[in-house]
Protein backbone atom coordinates (compact mmCIF):
# COMPACT_ATOMS: atom_id res chain seq x y z
CA UNK A 1 0.00 0.00 0.00
CA UNK A 2 1.38 3.43 -1.06
CA UNK A 3 2.39 6.18 1.39
CA UNK A 4 1.70 9.57 1.08
CA UNK A 5 2.39 12.47 3.38
CA UNK A 6 0.37 15.75 3.66
CA UNK A 7 1.73 18.78 4.37
CA UNK A 8 -1.37 21.17 5.04
CA UNK A 9 -1.84 23.63 7.97
CA UNK A 10 -5.40 24.36 7.50
CA UNK A 11 -7.02 21.59 9.54
CA UNK A 12 -10.13 20.88 7.77
CA UNK A 13 -8.36 20.79 4.32
CA UNK A 14 -5.96 18.50 5.84
CA UNK A 15 -8.73 16.16 7.00
CA UNK A 16 -10.55 15.99 4.27
CA UNK A 17 -7.41 15.32 2.07
CA UNK A 18 -6.37 12.60 4.66
CA UNK A 19 -10.04 11.22 4.19
CA UNK A 20 -10.31 11.03 0.82
CA UNK A 21 -6.60 9.11 -0.04
CA UNK A 22 -7.43 6.77 2.69
CA UNK A 23 -10.59 5.94 1.56
CA UNK A 24 -8.79 5.54 -1.99
CA UNK A 25 -7.17 2.82 -0.29
CA UNK A 26 -3.79 5.31 0.55
CA UNK A 27 -1.67 5.19 3.88
CA UNK A 28 -1.49 8.85 5.18
CA UNK A 29 0.22 10.92 7.34
CA UNK A 30 -0.13 14.45 8.20
CA UNK A 31 2.75 16.38 8.64
CA UNK A 32 1.67 19.32 11.53
CA UNK A 33 5.07 20.54 12.39
CA UNK A 34 6.24 22.80 9.46
CA UNK A 35 9.42 24.54 10.59
CA UNK A 36 11.02 21.04 10.51
CA UNK A 37 8.74 19.11 7.93
CA UNK A 38 11.74 18.37 5.47
CA UNK A 39 13.53 16.42 8.16
CA UNK A 40 10.71 14.58 9.00
CA UNK A 41 9.61 13.76 5.19
CA UNK A 42 12.94 12.66 4.80
CA UNK A 43 13.33 10.26 7.65
CA UNK A 44 9.73 9.23 6.60
CA UNK A 45 10.10 7.86 3.49
CA UNK A 46 6.61 8.71 2.28
CA UNK A 47 5.81 7.35 -1.65
CA UNK A 48 4.46 10.83 -2.02
CA UNK A 49 4.30 14.06 -0.60
CA UNK A 50 0.94 16.24 -1.04
CA UNK A 51 2.21 19.62 0.16
CA UNK A 52 0.90 22.91 0.57
CA UNK A 53 3.12 26.21 0.00
CA UNK A 54 1.57 28.53 2.35
CA UNK A 55 2.72 27.51 5.54
CA UNK A 56 3.29 29.34 9.05
CA UNK A 57 6.54 29.69 10.30
CA UNK A 58 8.55 27.90 6.89
CA UNK A 59 7.26 28.39 3.35
CA UNK A 60 6.25 25.10 1.23
CA UNK A 61 8.76 26.67 -1.34
CA UNK A 62 11.87 26.32 1.55
CA UNK A 63 10.18 22.65 2.01
CA UNK A 64 10.15 21.45 -0.99
CA UNK A 65 13.91 22.66 -1.77
CA UNK A 66 15.35 20.88 1.28
CA UNK A 67 13.27 17.64 0.52
CA UNK A 68 14.51 17.59 -3.52
CA UNK A 69 18.04 18.40 -2.38
CA UNK A 70 17.80 15.14 0.18
CA UNK A 71 15.80 12.82 -1.20
CA UNK A 72 13.67 11.78 -4.83
CA UNK A 73 10.44 11.58 -3.03
CA UNK A 74 8.10 13.08 -5.75
CA UNK A 75 6.35 16.29 -4.61
CA UNK A 76 2.63 17.39 -5.49
CA UNK A 77 1.90 21.16 -4.24
CA UNK A 78 -1.55 21.48 -3.58
CA UNK A 79 -2.21 25.56 -3.24
CA UNK A 80 -3.87 27.99 -3.37
CA UNK A 81 -1.41 30.49 -4.94
CA UNK A 82 -2.58 30.54 -8.69
CA UNK A 83 0.30 32.81 -10.73
CA UNK A 84 2.06 31.44 -12.92
CA UNK A 85 5.64 32.68 -11.28
CA UNK A 86 4.75 30.31 -8.32
CA UNK A 87 4.10 27.49 -10.38
CA UNK A 88 7.58 28.07 -12.08
CA UNK A 89 9.03 28.84 -9.01
CA UNK A 90 7.83 25.32 -7.51
CA UNK A 91 9.04 23.37 -11.09
CA UNK A 92 12.03 24.77 -10.20
CA UNK A 93 12.51 23.14 -6.68
CA UNK A 94 11.50 20.05 -8.04
CA UNK A 95 8.07 20.04 -7.22
CA UNK A 96 6.65 17.03 -9.75
CA UNK A 97 3.21 18.50 -10.28
CA UNK A 98 1.16 21.75 -9.08
CA UNK A 99 -3.07 21.70 -8.69
CA UNK A 100 -4.08 25.03 -7.50
CA UNK A 101 -7.46 24.96 -5.20
CA UNK A 102 -10.15 24.42 -4.63
CA UNK A 103 -9.12 21.02 -6.86
CA UNK A 104 -11.46 18.75 -7.79
CA UNK A 105 -11.67 15.59 -6.02
CA UNK A 106 -11.14 12.99 -9.11
CA UNK A 107 -8.36 15.42 -10.73
CA UNK A 108 -6.43 14.94 -7.63
CA UNK A 109 -6.40 11.31 -7.37
CA UNK A 110 -5.49 10.99 -10.83
CA UNK A 111 -2.75 13.51 -10.38
CA UNK A 112 -1.68 11.43 -7.03
CA UNK A 113 -1.84 7.93 -9.16
CA UNK A 114 0.16 9.19 -12.24
CA UNK A 115 3.14 10.20 -10.02
CA UNK A 116 2.95 6.95 -8.26
CA UNK A 117 2.87 5.16 -11.27
CA UNK A 118 5.98 7.75 -12.58
CA UNK A 119 7.76 6.66 -9.51
CA UNK A 120 7.10 3.06 -8.81
CA UNK A 121 9.76 0.39 -8.65
CA UNK A 122 12.29 4.05 -7.94
CA UNK A 123 12.41 3.40 -4.05
CA UNK A 124 16.17 3.11 -3.83
CA UNK A 125 16.86 6.62 -5.99
CA UNK A 126 18.87 8.92 -3.96
CA UNK A 127 18.91 12.90 -5.23
CA UNK A 128 22.62 13.51 -5.75
CA UNK A 129 24.74 16.62 -6.82
CA UNK A 130 28.04 15.66 -8.18
CA UNK A 131 31.36 17.81 -8.35
CA UNK A 132 33.50 15.36 -10.45
CA UNK A 133 31.93 12.68 -12.94
CA UNK A 134 34.32 10.02 -14.13
CA UNK A 135 33.79 6.65 -16.76
CA UNK A 136 35.38 4.06 -18.35
CA UNK A 137 33.49 1.61 -20.80
CA UNK A 138 33.96 -2.42 -19.66
CA UNK A 139 32.59 -4.42 -21.86
CA UNK A 140 28.70 -4.03 -22.10
CA UNK A 141 28.99 -1.76 -18.92
CA UNK A 142 29.63 1.84 -18.16
CA UNK A 143 31.12 1.92 -14.53
CA UNK A 144 30.75 5.47 -13.45
CA UNK A 145 32.24 7.08 -10.27
CA UNK A 146 30.20 9.97 -8.60
CA UNK A 147 32.12 11.90 -5.95
CA UNK A 148 28.75 12.48 -3.40
CA UNK A 149 28.57 15.49 -1.71
CA UNK A 150 27.20 15.57 1.60
CA UNK A 151 26.74 17.51 4.52
CA UNK A 152 29.21 15.68 7.18
CA UNK A 153 31.04 13.32 4.57
CA UNK A 154 32.00 12.35 0.83
CA UNK A 155 30.95 8.95 -0.39
CA UNK A 156 31.99 7.31 -3.55
CA UNK A 157 29.50 5.38 -5.10
CA UNK A 158 29.61 3.00 -8.52
CA UNK A 159 26.48 2.72 -10.61
CA UNK A 160 26.80 0.12 -13.29
CA UNK A 161 24.56 1.17 -16.24
CA UNK A 162 24.09 -1.47 -18.79
CA UNK A 163 24.52 0.38 -22.26
CA UNK A 164 22.07 -0.82 -25.35
CA UNK A 165 25.00 -2.14 -27.69
CA UNK A 166 22.54 -0.14 -30.65
CA UNK A 167 23.25 3.44 -29.78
Amino acid sequence: MKRIAVVEDEVYMREELCDMLQKDGYLVEAITEFEDAARLLAALRPDLVILDLNLPEISGFQICQELKNKTAIPVLVLTSRDQVKDELQAFQLGADEYLTKPCRKDRLLARVSNILKRYEGRTNLIAVSYTHLRAHETDSYLVCRLLLEKKKSNRISIFRILLNKTV
